[in-house]
């Protein structure tokens, strides 16, 4: 997502409700959405999902995690290569529910810059996107105060100051940002795009919601 276009990212994590067809499922349910507005659409199935997704759907599938790894022992790692040959065009890097060091995190994103991996970075605070974009330069940046992620309070609406610091960090880089944690509505999208965001990092405001499709238009038509 190395663009500054619209985007809706929906993490799938390991929700009941985003586990094999209801992951094909939801996955339909996004690309027709991104289909009829135009929103660049990305899903991020769980790893028992992401192959048979990315055969079915075509937009963006990404994973959750990957490891700086090549080819090798590596029992029990995500390869960065095995997601390239399976058609996965990108990745989250160091996401809330899965840190990582910050040399792990260089390393990694170093590793898919030269497999020419899409990636985004999460963060949760500007100062950790500031201190990150001093050692390396990811493709995107999506920033999620932890304590706001599951609670249907909005970053955009709750901490707006956390949305505006993050831009004037990744400005001057010309980075992608995305926001994420709490957003549940499309009234959350609009002012979070209002602010500067580029778009939206999603999980349980989509995944948990009774008709998925209905509020991924919901997001999509606030862009």
């Amino acid at each position: 997502m190395a663009s500054h276009i619209p985007t809706i990212i929906i993490n799938f994590k390991s929700y009941q409700e985003s586990m094999g067809q209801n992951a094909i499922q939801l996955a339909k349910d996004a690309e027709t959405v991104s289909n009829e507005t135009g929103v660049n659409i990305i899903v991020a199935p769980s790893l028992f999902d992401i192959v048979n997704t990315a055969k079915t759907v075509g937009i963006p599938v990404y994973s959750q995690h990957v490891d700086p790894i090549s080819y090798g022992a590596y029992t029990g790692h995500v390869s960065p290569n095995h997601l390239k040959s399976a058609g996965i065009k990108g990745t989250l890097v160091n996401h809330s529910e899965k840190k990582l060091p910050e040399e792990i995190i260089i390393k990694t994103i170093n590793v898919l810059r030269e497999l020419d991996i899409d990636h985004i970075l999460c963060v949760a605070t500007p100062d950790e996107a500031d201190t990150l974009i001093k050692n390396v330069i990811p493709n995107s940046i999506a920033i999620e105060p932890p304590e706001l992620i599951g609670t249907g309070r909005a970053i955009s609406q709750e901490k707006p100051e956390v949305i505006i610091k993050a831009i004037e960090v990744v400005s001057h880089f010309n980075i992608p940002l995305l926001c994420g944690a709490g957003v549940v509505d499309g009234k959350d999208v609009k002012k979070a795009i209002e602010l500067g965001a580029n778009g939206i990092l999603v999980a349980s405001g989509i995944v948990k919601a009774k008709i998925p499709i209905d509020i991924i238009r919901d997001f999509a038509s606030n862009m």
